[in-house]
């Protein structure tokens, strides 16, 4: 990645360069790809984000329970990415799931919402809600969006940050 260049000889930065310069009052949500890390890079993964960022900052998502588990059992918030995966298991084995993991942050893409029961969709956030997870939501690009997610979303990921911004102020 060092030698990539992006625009007018910008490169992306390394993960400690990025901790070095990270604002103190913000969450940091780290994804972890099952793909490109294993159990064992837990340990100095966990050590360098420590060295910079204070442990309640912290956030690690991913969709690989046995790396959040590291995590969790080193008491540092976890998101449980949630997609293809677990949207196979069903209504009853994702809540299983939840349950087993006790993430923090449920992670979801907003196109999950199209791909379930309306019904079944509040449900589980009802459920989910009442046993104490948040709410994570990725990918949230258009205005009708928002209106299935404002009452329980914690964070929002989006794209379209124009957007975004113009809507919550309309909302004040």
């Amino acid at each position: 990645l060092k030698k990539v260049k992006i625009f007018k000889n910008e490169r992306i930065l390394s993960l400690e360069e990025l901790l070095k310069i990270a604002p103190d009052n913000i969450l940091l949500d780290i994804e972890l790809k099952g793909e490109t890390i294993t159990g064992e890079s837990c340990i100095p993964l966990l050590k360098l984000l420590l060295k910079y960022i204070k442990k309640e900052n912290i956030l690690i998502s991913s969709f690989n329970y046995e790396l959040l588990n590291y995590f969790k059992k080193n008491k540092i918030c976890i998101g449980l990415l949630t997609g293809g995966k677990l949207k196979r298991l069903g209504f009853f084995g994702m809540i299983k799931k939840v349950i087993s993991l006790k993430p923090d942050y449920l992670c979801m893409p907003i196109n999950m919402i199209r791909y379930m029961n309306i019904i079944l969709y509040y449900l589980l956030i009802i459920f989910l809600k009442s046993i104490g997870n948040k709410f994570i939501y990725w990918t949230v690009d258009k205005e009708n969006e928002i209106r299935y997610i404002k009452n329980h979303a914690e964070y929002i990921i989006t794209n379209e940050l124009k957007m975004m911004l113009k809507l919550f102020k309309e909302n004040k």
